[in-house]
């Protein structure tokens, strides 16, 4: 027994060197005694020097959850005497002048919704007095008369898996560490071992001093406490509890794979430190440039009446190294505790430990007996059954001066002058004490939340102008809308710089301006220096006669084009009657005549308007525009007179003839008139009469028919001569035998007709004249 508790204690002071029994304790003559008064006293050393029950900035830790009350004391050895309860802060509050941190007016609905769920309903209650103390953006509660800063406080029910039920947030069996970056851990529902099923979280923090901060200081309080607790469903073993500190928002879906937004240096957000600026007199190696994630690992063991708290914090392997030889680093990191996980790349985490000597941070469990639980109760057991009471060993409280650690600090080199406090709690347990005394690296089981937690700052500012300057508004308003009004000062600008005064009690988000130009609001945090947003809008000028009427230019467009082209510039037109007045009031006009517009006749005719309008600046304006659709072009239609021809003259005479009478048909003018020429055939040339009827067509035009006709006049008649027959008696004498025939011959003839032909047939010589 000796030399293992020889082994402890060697082994605890390597890992905290501030330890006060640390100091060459192991080589004096007081070893052996101080083993004995550890055998004596059933006290555990941890890693970190722990003290026992306390109050702390007024808010007891000592194993009990409500104010005005002290309920399991200090077992130092020896032991530290507690305040006067009354008046004391705690997690809720029954009766007292102390405050409750956890707002407790919704009991009965919680009461309600716990049973109603099988007694597996998730839930979180927020902290019980928000109204900011302004300037500050936090609440300032006066604790047995001493002002403390209330920065932020979460409570939160777990579900369980007692009695078959189902827990919709632990870790999926998958051997997920601590130190792994969480986009691997594998989350879900299902079962929870009862030793490592969370029920209840707490977690507050607490600011005293309130003070303004300055640009050396930007601290809005004096020093900075956290104070965390939890409850488990078994009372019995060891437990293991992290509560873990991101500094983003980080996002989950109960029930679901995984989470979201946890940080971007290997799954957090690294601490990262200022190298020596040789530009100021202080050598800022060291100083803090973006405050990263950090964990607080809290381990107790049946029997034990304190935790063992262990508190590590994300970093680069590569700022290890000879990192407590930075004059202005904020803690020290412990030797050889640097922990790396699966896919967290170059970064880790190491536990630190304050660089001034002391106890700087306290515990308790309810070791000794029962206390009273929640309002709405607590679960414990394997049915997870509803109980008014903490059993004892069920409750741990932690309360860490962070101010002692340098963990109260956001950006010390103002790089980010709106970076937070912290962001989000992630509670979580683990399975099992794990190596060398430290349950760090073991399986993690089940967790609680994400929570917000840590209030942050990030404001927002727009600015908004009211209605335009007119002749009738010769100011507008100027309106800021913010995120956020707690703890904040408005300032608004005009071109020159020059501060507009508030109109009334600060912060005064509006301003009355009544002369053009750019406006600016700037918005400042308060409690975070150089914090602060703006913007701007411009109040643009007016003239008096800020009333425009407008109409189009006057439009003629021919009844020839198609009545689709019409109607499309009759509709532009129409577009082109426009009124404005520049938001000025008062605004009368006609233009709503304008959509009423018919168009004219397609075959010409016009629309005319006149716009007016006048508005409160007694202005009044006009103009006039007219549409006009031209009538069609006039059709001439030009047809022959009637004409003749005689027979004789041959065919292809007529023919030629003929056709230069027909062609004499033919229209001209209107749009794109068409003539149809009917009644043509063949012509009869010895003799005919043809009419032909020629019908023209045109747009907006009346259908007309003409006519003419053709005569070929016949040849006349052919006249044949009629000649009798003749005789002479022979006996005549030959000569006028002779003259005889030659007369009847002569009587032969033809007239008439064209050019008639006659010929005889037959023999033509005088007969015999002595008888033929």
């Amino acid at each position: 027994m000796k030399k293992i508790i020889m082994e402890k204690i060697r082994e605890d002071c390597y890992f905290d060197s501030a330890h006060p029994c640390c100091n060459s304790l192991i080589n004096s003559k007081l070893f052996y005694l101080f083993i004995v008064l550890v055998l004596l006293t059933n006290s555990t050393f941890y890693g970190q020097l722990v003290g026992s029950s306390t109050v702390k900035a007024n808010f007891g830790v000592e194993g009990d959850a409500y104010a005005n009350t002290l309920q399991f004391p200090n077992v130092e050895v020896p032991p530290v005497a507690l305040p006067n309860p009354a008046g004391t802060d705690d997690w809720f509050t029954n009766s007292g002048p102390g405050s409750g941190v956890i707002n407790q007016t919704n009991t009965a609905n919680w009461n309600s919704l716990i049973l109603s769920n099988d007694r597996n309903y998730p839930f979180e209650v927020r902290q019980s007095n928000t109204t900011p103390s302004l300037p500050f953006p936090y609440p300032i509660v006066l604790g047995n008369g001493v002002p403390y800063l209330w920065i932020d406080s979460v409570y939160g029910r777990d579900t369980q898996t007692g009695q078959g039920r189902q827990d919709s947030s632990r870790f999926d069996q998958t051997s997920d560490k601590n130190a792994d970056n969480p986009s691997t851990w594998n989350l879900g529902i299902g079962d929870v071992p009862q030793k490592d099923d969370i029920i209840d979280v707490y977690a507050h923090l607490r600011g005293t001093g309130p003070k303004p901060p300055t640009p050396e200081d930007d601290r809005p309080f004096t020093n900075l406490w956290a104070f965390i607790g939890g409850s488990l469903r078994e009372t019995n073993g060891s437990k293991h509890i992290d509560f873990e500190f991101f500094r983003t928002i980080v996002g989950y879906t109960l029930g679901g794979p995984n989470f979201t937004n946890t940080g971007p240096d290997g799954g957090r957000t690294a601490w990262t430190f200022a190298t020596d600026n040789l530009s100021t007199p202080v050598n800022e190696n060291g100083k803090i440039v973006i405050p990263g994630t950090l964990i607080v690992s809290v381990d107790y063991e049946n029997g034990g009446d304190r935790p063992d708290v262990r508190i590590r914090v994300w970093m680069n392997q590569n700022d290890i190294a000879n990192f407590n030889s930075r004059p202005s680093r904020p803690f020290n990191i412990i030797a050889n505790t640097f922990e790396q996980g699966e896919l967290s790349g170059n970064f880790g985490y190491v536990r630190i430990e304050s660089i001034t000597t002391g106890t700087h941070v306290w515990g308790r469990v309810n070791l000794e007996g029962s206390t009273l639980a929640p309002p709405w109760g607590t679960l414990e057991g394997p049915n997870g059954a509803k109980i008014a009471n903490y059993l004892e060993k069920q409750l741990v409280e932690v309360a860490i001066d962070l101010t002692a650690f340098g963990l109260d600090r956001r950006d010390e080199t103002l790089v980010d002058p709106c970076s937070n406090l912290l962001g989000s709690l992630l509670v979580k347990t683990r399975s099992s004490a794990g190596g060398n005394s430290d349950s760090f690296t073991s399986e993690l089981k089940d967790f609680a939340g994400p929570y917000v937690f840590g209030r942050s700052t990030n404001p927002t500012v727009s600015l908004a102008k009211g209605a335009p300057l007119s002749c009738t508004n010769t100011c507008t308003t100027l309106t800021a809308t913010v995120n956020d009004t707690a703890g904040i000062s408005v300032v608004f600008t005009d071109s020159n710089g020059n501060l507009l005064p508030a109109d009334g009690p600060e912060p005064d988000f509006t301003r009355v301006v009544c002369t053009p130009g750019t406006y600016t609001v700037r918005v400042d945090a308060y409690a975070f220096p150089g914090c602060f947003r703006t913007d701007s809008v411009i109040v643009n000028p007016y003239t008096p006669n800020d009333l425009t009427v407008s109409c189009p230019q006057a439009v003629s467009i021919n009844a020839c084009a198609t009545p689709e082209a019409i109607q499309t510039a009759f509709n532009n037109w129409k577009a082109g009657f426009t009124v404005n007045n520049n938001g000025g009031g008062g605004l009368v006009s006609n233009i709503a005549q304008v959509a009423a517009l018919q168009l004219p006749p397609l075959c010409g005719g016009n629309v005319a308007f006149q716009l007016n309008a006048h508005d409160n600046c007694n202005t009044e304006e006009s103009c006039n525009s007219t549409f006009t659709i031209t009538p069609v072009p006039s059709v001439n239609i030009t047809e022959p007179e009637d004409d003749s021809i005689n027979a004789c003259a041959g065919e292809e005479a007529i023919l030629a003839d003929y056709n230069a009478w027909k062609a004499q048909f033919s229209v001209s003018g209107g749009c794109t008139p068409q003539g149809v020429l009917t009644g043509e055939r063949a012509l009869n040339y010895c003799g005919d009469n043809i009419t032909l009827t020629y019908t023209v067509n045109d747009k907006c035009f009346t259908q007309q028919v003409r006519t003419a006709n053709y005569i070929i006049t016949p040849a006349p008649a052919v006249i044949v001569s009629n000649v009798q027959d003749a005789s002479i008696s022979a006996c005549a004498s030959e000569a006028d035998i002779n003259a005889a025939y030659a007369a009847w011959l002569g009587s032969f003839g033809v007239s008439g007709g064209c050019n008639p032909q006659g010929g005889f047939t037959g023999p033509t010589t005088m007969p015999n004249i002595c008888g033929g």
